[in-house]
């Protein structure tokens, strides 16, 4: 094996719009850890907020950076799943995997979860549970959108999107984008929104008549406001808004995709 470096660069935190280039030593693996050379770590809108101070989710100083992607440089004595070499994405959650959500298969709500993140820099150390290898010939870069697309998949699946359904996204960035996507390959066909102050895009199928389309953007602000007040929608904002006939909703880091 290539002997590695004992320090390495890294985009350290320090506070509220304090962020510095330092250098910091590289970490060893022990046990079942995997030393990770990143290749690519997206900038989440979660990082931009800490960086403001507009949520407090870590304390400083802190590596930021949880959409990362790289190759296996060196692992410990106990990891049998990646070998080094291996292009990887990083889960960047770890759950207990004993508790009640884990077994219901619902990680994200194990009250052990713990964030991987640290992708600012040139390594990174992990546990071998949150590795997960690339299929061949994915570039390795690639796997830096595993994380967000994943926010998009588990929405997907909550929305019960289907071939022919209506769905609307609201904002164009990494989550809106990759949202649009997911509905494109589900079958939708695509209509641009006719109201210049709706955000987004308007996805639904081909045989609703566009009168129908034009009626729902005009009702959903004030059906969304009346549920937000806690009323019941009317059964003719239901008729009328095509993308209510499911209220769920479902939030992402970095955007947000609405299926209501």
């Amino acid at each position: 094996m290539t002997s590695l470096p004992t320090d390495m660069a890294c985009a350290m935190w320090r506070g509220v719009d304090d962020m510095r280039l330092e250098r910091q030593a590289v970490p060893v693996p022990e046990g079942r850890d995997v030393l990770i050379r990143v290749a690519a770590c997206g900038i989440c809108a979660t990082d931009l907020h800490l960086l403001d101070g507009s949520i407090p989710l870590y304390k400083p100083p802190r590596i930021l950076g949880h959409e990362m992607s790289g190759r296996v440089v060196a692992i410990g004595p106990d990891v049998t799943t990646v070998a080094v070499g291996a292009a990887v994405a990083i889960d960047p959650n770890m759950s207990c995997g004993a508790c009640f959500y884990c077994r219901e298969a619902l990680p994200y709500m194990c009250a052990k979860r713990v964030s991987m993140i640290g992708g600012f820099a040139e390594y990174l150390r992990v546990p071998e549970q949150t590795v997960f290898a690339l299929p061949t010939g994915i570039p390795v870069e690639y796997g830096a959108i595993a994380e967000p697309l994943s926010c998009v998949l588990r929405a997907t699946e909550r929305a019960g999107l289907r071939a022919g359904g209506t769905v609307a996204i609201v904002g164009g960035g990494t989550i809106g984008l990759l949202s649009l996507q997911l509905a494109k390959r589900s079958g939708a066909a695509w209509w641009r929104s006719r109201s210049r102050t709706q955000i987004g895009a308007l996805w639904r199928s081909s045989s609703a008549p566009t009168s129908r389309l034009t009626r729902g953007a005009k009702t959903r602000r004030s059906a969304c406001s009346r549920r937000r007040a806690g009323s019941e929608w009317t059964s003719r904002s239901r008729r009328s808004a095509p993308w209510s006939r499911s209220r769920r909703q479902s939030r992402c880091h970095g955007g947000a995709a609405r299926w209501c």
